[in-house]
């Protein structure tokens, strides 16, 4: 019977990983990406395998075999960078990924790393959404003479710095306003009807979902033209309930709200004045 196991990649391993690699890009590449762009991205271990070997070994390695034949593979670099994340294309879909990632994710709790960063590309940028990252910016990049988009995300694994400022209490109460709340990922656009006059620096819009919200102005890029805001990063907009003096750890301030994680590691905006002091 065939079987999957997960072991810890070695030098050895170096040829089966850019092979791994190579047809990741071959096979699940013309998914989102030209020829140009394929060709350009499948040279890196061809032209620069020590460039390859030192950037996966610079931290832990873990190897996905399907019966003795590498298939996938993934890379915790410390103090907080997942790396590569690549499987063969006849074994997408398999939740290899998932798994090597929980691995990782695992080693990267136990060195009491703070959250997790990566760079996706248009075809792993799912996969990274799945497992709770956020896109934070979205970066133009060139490669072999091909330009390609990528997005940097991270995931925050427990409030502390740099991901969040340190748990502080709440100076007062705030009401979640809206039970169904507009969620966005990067690039998708949402409608925009009007500033929001009692929230500067927001404007008030309609996701493609048809939800009605507001969004941070600085998060968008508005076309005048269209009425169209395209989302420069991934933003939900759900609020949370608090109590004055609950315990929350500020991720971000945008104009007069402040996105928190609380004690339960659900993240939410509330109101500056709700927020604990110098939020």
């Amino acid at each position: 019977m065939s079987a999957v196991s997960f072991r810890e990649a070695t030098v050895d391993d170096l040829d089966a990983l850019s092979a791994i690699y190579i047809d990741a890009v071959d096979t699940l590449g013309p998914r989102a990406y030209t020829p140009g762009q394929i060709a350009a991205w499948r040279r890196w271990p061809i032209d620069s395998p020590e460039e390859v070997k030192q950037r996966v070994f610079a931290g832990t390695c873990r190897l996905a075999e399907y019966d003795g034949a590498s298939v996938a593979f993934a890379v915790f670099t410390p103090p907080d960078h997942l790396d590569f994340l690549y499987t063969k294309g006849p074994f997408a879909g398999r939740g290899l990924a998932t798994q090597l990632h929980h691995q990782l994710e695992a080693i990267a709790r136990e060195q009491n790393a703070v959250m997790l960063r990566t760079e996706a590309s248009y075809l792993s940028r799912p996969v990274f959404n799945r497992l709770g990252y956020e896109v934070t910016e979205i970066e133009d990049i060139e490669r072999f003479g091909e330009t390609f988009r990528r997005f940097l995300m991270r995931k925050i694994l427990r409030p502390d710095p740099p991901a969040t400022r340190p748990f502080a209490p709440c100076r007062a109460a705030h009401q979640r306003s809206f039970e169904v709340a507009p969620n966005v990922i990067a690039e998708e656009e949402v409608t925009f009807l009007e500033y929001g006059p009692n929230n500067p620096g927001w404007f008030k819009g309609i996701s493609h979902q048809q939800i009605e919200g507001y969004f941070p102005s600085t998060w968008f890029s508005l076309d005048p033209t269209t009425k169209k805001a395209a989302a420069q990063r991934d933003y939900d907009s759900i609020e949370l309930t608090v109590a004055a003096g609950d315990l929350v750890a500020v991720i971000e301030t945008e104009a007069n709200w402040v996105r928190v994680m609380d004690q339960n590691s659900e993240i939410g905006w509330i109101p500056t004045n709700c927020a604990p002091d110098q939020a």
